[in-house]
């Protein structure tokens, strides 16, 4: 039952804010469009944003190709093993806190987190190379590859979305990639 309720609280605490990243006003004023709408326009800021997960979110699976579902699980997987990792660190954690003193309880604790932590290591060092290799040859990291092996329309002159985003005339410019490439089903 603690292991459920603790399952919940995490979750809870983990989506919150991905939710409210959402609803710019928060999770109180979902209605609101903007944080502070007087802000001057004219400053020239803009948001801030990582592009790891973006692709990993944008899968088509209209387009997808056989290279896109498998990159699309291999990251479900990934996303999926640090939420267990980390689990299993508090888990180790809160065991070492219940210890009251106990040096055996605690160094049993220690060893846990010691373990987790290595083997949390060893399993992420796979994602971790293909993602270094995948920004090497420009079609980004792990969470990418979805959108990237994408397929599209044969006049495009290109089989996926990655050689229209590497094309010579289209630079990177993603948007340039999206009208090159011309999904199917569009």
């Amino acid at each position: 039952m603690k292991t459920l309720l603790l399952t919940i609280i995490l979750s809870i605490f983990f989506f919150a804010p991905v939710y409210a990243q959402e609803n710019s006003g928060g999770l109180a004023n979902q209605t609101v469009t903007c944080v502070n709408c007087t802000i001057d326009n004219n400053i020239g800021l803009e948001e801030i944003r990582v592009p790891v997960f973006a692709s990993f979110i944008d899968f088509n699976t209209e387009n997808a190709s056989i290279f896109s579902w498998v990159s699309f699980i291999g990251a479900l997987a990934t996303v999926g093993l640090v939420i267990f990792w980390i689990f299993l660190l508090v888990k180790a954690g809160v065991r070492g806190l219940q210890s009251q003193g106990n040096a055996d309880t605690l160094a049993e604790a220690f060893k846990q987190v010691q373990s987790v932590l290595i083997g949390a290591a060893i399993s992420l060092f796979f994602p971790l190379v293909l993602s270094i290799i995948g920004v090497f040859f420009g079609i980004g990291t792990i969470f990418s590859w979805p959108k990237m092996f994408q397929f599209c329309d044969e006049s495009s002159g290109v089989q996926f979305y990655y050689q229209a985003l590497l094309a010579d005339d289209v630079k990177g410019d993603k948007s340039a990639a999206e009208a090159k490439c011309n999904p199917i089903g569009e």
